[in-house]
């Protein structure tokens, strides 16, 4: 059994930072690391692929908190709406799925890039991200789960429970290992690690969320997840997951892979000039009205010649004519 031990925390001001903010923090920071790196090997853009990944995270943290709010405590927010603003705090992981789900298709589409490709390397930055994101959760003990002598069980205040942020955290580290194994053997078709992340992770979160905690009001004077005929709404996410994985794995196999030969030239390509963009500029003008611009070559040229005589009467005057050579 483990033991007990306080969330370390400390203070900026009023401001109060637990490990789950600093776990959180590196995990989104070695995530973007991670998929940078693996752009580069798998040649992908760089660009593309860290903008992507802060899409999926504001994405991902904006709903995670929607359905938090709505899904996990509505009463709460029938009584007072504002609570639906980002600041209140309160996170759903599937709520965070949803708001990837919808933020980085958009977003690849919208460069038009090969998606699943980047899918896929998204995939591996998530699983790092994830796993230090759990161990914050792990740190944080804000997953009681129910009573239990079970040896890997957390030995709370009132009695050993199930702490399944900690069990998420060593799940999460056991598919990270897989996948980095997996992406070393040979190349998979796009979309493998997409669908395949949501295959592994749907059924043990299922599994999980029975073993979670329904006497919290009482021992803690916590609200414990809400049931929808029998069911937390991560189960009812989890079903859709499973779901939405095995589409992907079933349609994406027979495709192969997506043509990302020109990916990486994606950060070299020099924007064009207002020339070469189509805007007038000089050569542009010169080259729309030759007509114009001869006709100014020719009054240049009378110019020249006007100025030339003026100048040649204006030294015979002083020479002593005393009479202007124009007039």
């Amino acid at each position: 059994m483990i033991p007990y031990l306080p969330t370390p925390a400390f203070h900026i001001g009023e401001t109060r930072i637990d490990m789950w903010v600093i776990m959180v923090c590196v995990g989104i920071l070695a995530g973007i690391e991670y998929t940078r790196a693996r752009a580069i090997r798998r040649g992908l853009s760089v660009k593309v692929t860290v903008d992507s990944a802060l899409v999926t995270i504001v994405f991902g943290f904006l709903f995670a908190h929607i359905v938090h709010v709505v899904a996990y405590n509505y009463p709460t927010f029938k009584e007072n709406p504002v609570t639906i603003l980002p600041w209140y705090g309160g996170y759903s992981s599937f709520g965070g799925f949803l708001g990837v789900a919808i933020g980085l298709p958009l977003f690849l589409k919208i460069k038009k890039v090969p998606a699943w490709a980047y899918a896929d390397n998204m995939a591996h930055g998530f699983l790092l991200g994830w796993f230090f994101g759990r161990t914050g959760c792990a740190f944080a003990h804000d997953h009681k789960g129910a009573l239990t002598d079970f040896f890997l069980a957390v030995d709370f205040p009132g009695g050993a429970r199930h702490d399944l942020g900690l069990y998420e955290m060593l799940f999460t580290l056991f598919l990270l290992i897989t996948f980095l194994l997996l992406d070393r053997k040979k190349d998979r078709f796009h979309g493998f690690y997409s669908g395949l992340i949501m295959v592994c992770y749907a059924p043990v979160r299922f599994g999980f969320d029975f073993l979670r905690a329904t006497d919290l009001e009482v021992v803690y004077g916590h609200r414990s997840d809400v049931r929808l005929v029998g069911l937390t709404p991560a189960q009812y996410g989890a079903i859709a997951l499973l779901a939405l994985g095995v589409t992907i794995l079933v349609m994406r196999r027979k495709m192969g892979q997506q043509d990302t030969s020109q990916e990486a030239e994606r950060d070299y390509r020099r924007k064009p000039t207002r020339t070469e963009a189509g805007e007038p500029g000089k050569d542009a003008e010169v080259q729309a009205d030759p007509d114009r611009s001869e006709s100014k070559t020719e009054q240049g040229g009378q110019g020249q010649r006007n100025g030339e005589e003026s100048e040649s009467g204006t030294v015979r005057t002083e020479n002593g004519t005393g009479q202007d050579v124009n007039g």
